[in-house]
């Protein structure tokens, strides 16, 4: 990559690979990577996978995939669940953005020449083509608006709140 005359990669990290049971986290992916980066004097961007990519819940981890009751999923217009997290599910909020806490300060206390110079959270959070048909959601728009979101749409996760004074507490 230097000898393109790049100076940062971005990397993806997934939730699945940090906290492959629960309150168990390994951190072997993201010390190899702050090694990696300072033997080659490169910066990193860490992608973060979790609850959503892409519309998706394929980076969860499968102690979360496999808890349909506590992370429920998404329903189709029919009333069917699909196989994504809801957007509405405020324990899957809550377990991604401790996951992400941990990885945040593990990354502070280990990246001491500072290479990790930013961190995308999740992308493209919430149902892929279509929206969570639940009557109504179970983040309500008051506990968003006290972290931090104005205003709450139906697609809406209110993960944003949840990152954003998670964020604000670290630093």
């Amino acid at each position: 990559m230097k000898s393109m005359g790049l100076n940062t990669a971005l990397i993806p990290i997934t939730w699945e690979q940090l906290e492959p049971q629960e309150e168990n986290f390994d951190f072997t992916l993201t010390n190899r990577l702050i090694s990696l980066a300072e033997e080659h004097q490169m910066r990193v961007i860490i992608l973060w996978f979790a609850s959503w990519k892409n519309g998706e819940s394929s980076y969860m981890p499968l102690w979360a995939k496999q808890n349909t009751k506590r992370f429920f999923r998404a329903r189709d217009a029919k009333g069917y669940n699909t196989t994504t997290v809801s957007p509405f599910c405020k324990q899957a909020c809550e377990a991604d953005a401790k996951a992400l806490a941990k990885l945040m300060k593990h990354i502070r206390e280990h990246d001491l020449s500072r290479r990790i110079i930013a961190v995308q959270v999740e992308n493209e959070p919430g149902v892929f083509l279509d929206i969570d048909h639940r009557p109504q959601p179970t983040v309500s728009p008051i506990v968003c608006k006290e972290r931090g979101v104005g205003q709450i749409r139906r697609y809406s996760t209110g993960t944003t709140a949840f990152y954003g004074s998670l964020l604000r507490s670290l630093y």
